[in-house]
């Protein structure tokens, strides 16, 4: 199947989970209708002797690409940081192609994307770089690093950034140069770290086959308000709690730039060696900030349905009987205002 944008391999390790379960079209694990039948009634817990999550297929093109819209579409948001977009030139006649590109991600010209040719670009342009992204240029069309390739690490200088444009730069302006070094775009501008090359194979220069980004910048801070308490999501405890929303401080989280916009507390947000994410816990049906990424049960934030949920469709709504609790359940057992959200920008601290 034509893939116009592929998938490096986030979904190594995720243990295969979904044959344990007996899955409808949601995916998701069943209650009794009757236990949100009653108002006011608890969300059941997930049986404990259930399986952690299903499977979650590899997003399509499609569905990268709805995604890619959706944050568009959000770029006049306070905290939001749009995505970059990249421009691709041949010097010689000017002909050219741009696309975005989600955190982890890569464009594979074979697939002619965007109406990107392959083996022709000599030249990249980045408007709205990100300060700290990672940039690689290869020869290879799955970027795995089998042919000839560049990696540049954005970085603008002290007093500049963290967001600017880069002028149409060499695809190979870090081939020969040592990791570390500082490199000027086209025009002379300090833009870039050098961050590795590899000559074999095809001269990179008008062999450009595939271009990777990562570590974009995350969009936030936010707060989640419930709904119906007012009540905000802790960011500080393993076991978040809705509190009363007092300073930002405890309340702080980021959303990354990746497929998944993967929750994170604001205080691991720079430590991606060690980072945190706000997953669903299906063993005890319960909210959990913990360490040890799964797209399964990562949590985002749905601005659509002001949702807490996860991609399969599992989702977070504050209890009534103990208002201390966040417990997790099929998002199709709507819970109504107890199961919404409201994403509030924080000041960047």
């Amino acid at each position: 199947m034509r893939r116009s944008i592929e998938w490096m391999c986030i979904f190594r390790g995720v243990v295969r989970r979904a044959a344990a379960l007996s899955l409808g079209v949601a995916g998701c694990l069943v209650m009794p209708t009757a236990a949100l039948a009653q108002p006011g009634a608890s969300i059941l817990p997930i049986d404990a002797s259930a399986p952690s999550a299903p499977d979650v297929v590899q997003p399509s093109p499609e569905a990268i690409a709805a995604r890619i819209r959706a944050l568009k579409a959000q770029e006049g948001e306070a905290g939001n940081h749009p995505l970059p977009t990249i421009v691709m030139r041949r010097t010689g006649d000017g002909k050219q192609c741009s696309f975005s590109v989600l955190d982890g991600s890569y464009v594979n010209f074979h697939d002619a994307p965007y109406g990107c040719d392959d083996n022709i670009y000599n030249t990249f342009e980045v408007i709205g770089a990100h300060e700290g992204m990672r940039i690689e240029i290869e020869g290879a069309p799955n970027c795995n690093g089998s042919e000839a390739y560049a990696s540049y690490i954005v970085s603008f200088g002290p007093g500049h950034g963290p967001v600017g444009n880069i002028a149409p730069t060499s695809v190979a302006a870090s081939v020969g140069i040592p990791v570390g070094q500082i490199l000027n775009d086209g025009s002379g501008v300090r833009a870039f770290i050098a961050n590795g090359y590899k000559s074999s194979g095809a001269p990179l220069p008008n062999a450009v086959s595939c271009v990777m980004v990562r570590t974009l910048m995350p969009n936030g801070p936010y707060r989640y308000k419930n709904r119906d308490s007012g009540m905000c999501l802790r960011s500080d405890v393993d076991r978040p709690p809705p509190a009363q929303c007092i300073g930002p401080g405890v309340f702080s989280f980021y959303e990354l730039n990746d497929y998944w916009g993967t929750m994170v507390p604001s205080e691991s947000v720079a430590d991606a060696a060690n980072r945190k994410f706000l997953k669903a816990n299906l063993g005890d049906a319960v909210l959990e900030i913990s360490t040890g990424y799964d797209p399964t049960l990562s949590i985002n934030y749905n601005s659509t349905t002001n949702w807490l949920r996860t991609i399969p469709g599992i989702c977070a709504t504050q209890q009534y009987e103990h208002p201390n609790e966040v417990r997790v359940h099929e998002c199709r057992f709507n819970a109504g205002t107890r199961m919404q959200w409201i994403r509030e920008p924080l000041p960047v601290r």
